[in-house]
Protein backbone atom coordinates (compact mmCIF):
# COMPACT_ATOMS: atom_id res chain seq x y z
CA UNK A 1 0.00 0.00 0.00
CA UNK A 2 2.62 2.65 1.06
CA UNK A 3 4.75 1.81 -2.29
CA UNK A 4 1.43 2.64 -4.32
CA UNK A 5 1.09 5.87 -2.61
CA UNK A 6 4.48 7.03 -3.57
CA UNK A 7 4.26 6.12 -6.53
CA UNK A 8 0.91 7.68 -7.38
CA UNK A 9 2.15 11.00 -5.18
CA UNK A 10 4.28 12.21 -8.11
CA UNK A 11 1.35 12.56 -9.81
CA UNK A 12 -0.13 15.99 -9.32
CA UNK A 13 -3.67 15.02 -10.22
CA UNK A 14 -3.94 12.26 -7.58
CA UNK A 15 -2.68 13.81 -5.13
CA UNK A 16 -5.73 15.48 -4.29
CA UNK A 17 -7.55 12.06 -4.49
CA UNK A 18 -4.82 10.25 -2.42
CA UNK A 19 -5.83 13.22 0.39
CA UNK A 20 -9.21 13.55 0.08
CA UNK A 21 -9.15 9.42 0.85
CA UNK A 22 -7.54 9.94 4.15
CA UNK A 23 -4.21 8.27 2.89
CA UNK A 24 -2.02 10.98 5.09
CA UNK A 25 -3.65 10.05 8.63
CA UNK A 26 -3.34 6.35 7.52
CA UNK A 27 0.72 6.87 7.20
CA UNK A 28 0.53 8.68 10.19
CA UNK A 29 -0.47 6.23 11.87
CA UNK A 30 2.88 4.02 10.72
CA UNK A 31 4.91 6.59 12.19
CA UNK A 32 6.60 5.26 15.71
CA UNK A 33 9.49 6.20 17.34
CA UNK A 34 11.72 4.00 17.79
CA UNK A 35 11.64 2.56 21.53
CA UNK A 36 14.59 2.33 23.98
CA UNK A 37 15.41 -1.37 23.20
CA UNK A 38 15.65 -0.51 19.77
CA UNK A 39 18.21 1.74 20.04
CA UNK A 40 20.13 -0.11 22.01
CA UNK A 41 19.94 -3.27 19.99
CA UNK A 42 21.37 -4.11 16.89
CA UNK A 43 18.73 -3.14 14.33
CA UNK A 44 17.57 -5.69 11.95
CA UNK A 45 17.66 -5.69 8.67
CA UNK A 46 14.29 -3.92 7.23
CA UNK A 47 12.76 -3.68 10.28
CA UNK A 48 12.07 0.47 10.09
CA UNK A 49 10.74 0.30 6.38
CA UNK A 50 7.32 0.42 6.60
CA UNK A 51 8.27 4.07 8.67
CA UNK A 52 10.25 5.12 6.04
CA UNK A 53 8.26 4.61 3.65
CA UNK A 54 5.46 6.36 5.69
CA UNK A 55 7.57 9.23 6.38
CA UNK A 56 8.59 9.59 2.26
CA UNK A 57 5.55 9.42 1.05
CA UNK A 58 4.44 11.84 3.35
CA UNK A 59 6.94 14.06 2.28
CA UNK A 60 5.42 14.02 -1.23
CA UNK A 61 2.65 14.04 -0.79
CA UNK A 62 3.62 17.67 1.70
CA UNK A 63 5.68 19.27 -1.46
CA UNK A 64 2.91 18.31 -4.41
CA UNK A 65 0.23 20.11 -2.06
CA UNK A 66 2.12 23.33 -1.33
CA UNK A 67 3.54 23.47 -4.98
CA UNK A 68 -0.67 22.94 -6.04
CA UNK A 69 -1.44 25.19 -3.49
CA UNK A 70 1.26 28.23 -4.46
CA UNK A 71 0.71 27.57 -8.20
CA UNK A 72 -3.19 28.08 -7.42
CA UNK A 73 -2.62 31.25 -5.08
CA UNK A 74 0.07 33.00 -7.82
CA UNK A 75 -3.18 32.15 -11.02
CA UNK A 76 -5.11 33.80 -8.79
CA UNK A 77 -3.73 37.18 -8.55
Amino acid sequence: MIHSVIVNAIVEEIVNVIVEGGAVSALIKHLQSPTENDCVQKPLPFEHEVEKGSAFALGLLAVKVFTIILLMSSSSS
